[in-house]
């Protein structure tokens, strides 16, 4: 799988291409969830998520992204789990699974171990950048499922981007909901560093 991935990756695929013929039905076949053996091959699908959706776009909506929906919770975890491996802020995608990726707010304590942080830091960052289909209500409510250990992850990632991004300072604050600016109650020596 992986070598499959990788050697397609050799032909430095770029946005619009398509998926090539010769590999198509492999990736396809991968997608089926009744095959529980290739659930693993899934989870390294769900880590490249983004450069599948920029290279073939329909091939990913169809196959790929039902894969993120909380329908089917173990398929869901494996791939939500793979994708936040190295997760980016990708406009277009964020429109594309915007409904699974607020409902995975409500499947934070399904993800396992430091997925959970990364869910949390890649909800706060798509929040505090302006994207595109989404409400700041969204957000909030995202924000209000997550559980205390989340919104201690969130308040971090909040945090660690004002530290980055001075220039951008006044602009984040703006997107800040209520809960949030209750985290920052934390006491001086639970403020991350």
């Amino acid at each position: 799988m992986a070598l499959t991935i990788n050697l397609w990756f050799k032909r430095n695929p770029n946005d619009n291409d398509l998926l090539p013929e010769e590999i198509k039905p492999f990736f396809t076949e991968l997608c089926d969830v009744q095959k529980a053996r290739f659930r693993p091959g899934r989870v390294l699908l769900g880590s490249q998520l983004i450069t599948f959706f920029r290279v073939d776009r329909a091939w990913t909506e169809q196959y790929l992204l039902p894969l993120f929906n909380w329908d089917n919770p173990t398929e869901a975890k494996g791939v939500w789990e793979g994708f936040l491996r190295s997760p980016r802020l990708y406009q277009p995608l964020l429109t594309a699974f915007k409904a699974s990726f607020l409902e995975s707010a409500e499947h934070y304590t399904d993800l396992g171990g430091r997925y959970k942080q990364r869910f949390a830091a890649f909800l706060t960052y798509a929040a505090l950048e302006p994207t595109e289909g989404y409400t700041m209500d969204e957000f909030r409510s995202a924000m209000g499922a997550l559980p205390q250990d989340g919104i201690e992850a969130s308040a971090q990632a909040f945090f660690q981007a004002l530290e980055g991004s001075a220039d951008r300072r006044e602009d984040y604050w703006k997107n800040v909901s209520a809960r949030e600016l209750a985290l920052l109650q934390l006491t001086e020596g639970d403020v991350p560093k």
